[in-house]
């Protein structure tokens, strides 16, 4: 079974190189065994996608290394984290962030209207029903008398 699977794998190979000047995949079944390493098929898909990957990667730090533009760690400020012992210390930013939600004036249905806003929550979607009957689906142009 596994000299079958060499020979197809093979005739694969050699059907693939006729059309493409580089042989892209191989099959699991070509080893360093059966001497095709030395041609260079001995490759599988798995090394040759982790050998792309790492050459894309080595381009962009190529591109990166010797940027002047960009700001070397070394430059950039260091923070010091705060020191949180109780929550005393941190109520002044707390009342900072309420205070600029509870400052904002709130549009009237007419301001938003006229501005192309909503009101209201947006989030709610329309039932299949409400959607229905917004189309006009009920809707009989003349009712059917009833006897």
């Amino acid at each position: 079974m596994m000299s079958s699977c060499r020979v197809i794998a093979r005739r694969r190979v050699a059907y693939i190189s006729k059309f493409s000047s580089s042989v892209r995949c191989t099959s699991r079944y070509l080893s360093s065994s059966s001497g095709d390493e030395k041609n260079g098929l001995g490759l599988d898909s798995l090394d040759a996608s982790s050998k792309w990957r790492k050459g894309q990667l080595s381009k962009i730090e190529d591109r990166f290394k010797n940027d002047s533009s960009i700001k070397k760690i070394d430059d950039w400020p260091v923070y010091e984290p705060l020191d949180i012992n109780n929550d005393e210390d941190v109520q002044p930013m707390w009342k900072d962030m309420e205070s600029r939600v509870t400052r904002r004036k709130s549009m009237t249905i007419s301001e938003a209207s006229s501005r192309g806003k909503k009101v209201g929550r947006s989030n709610i979607r329309k039932t299949d029903e409400e959607a229905w009957l917004s189309a006009g689906l009920y809707d009989d142009e003349k009712p059917k008398e009833q006897k």
